[in-house]
């Protein structure tokens, strides 16, 4: 999971970008979360869950 509450300029997808960029296979699943402010809690939520 990623939070990015600023997404111009980051490219399509930030999390699946960081996931290929650190060399794991592609069947590792992602998430990217846009949302302003609660980027970070909303991220932590959804993991807990």
């Amino acid at each position: 999971l990623m939070g990015c509450c600023l997404m111009a300029g980051v490219r399509q997808a930030p999390a699946r970008q960081a996931v290929l960029g650190a060399g794991l296979p592609t069947s590792v699943p992602c998430t990217t979360l846009t949302k302003m402010c609660s980027s970070a809690q909303k991220t932590v939520m959804i993991a807990h869950d």
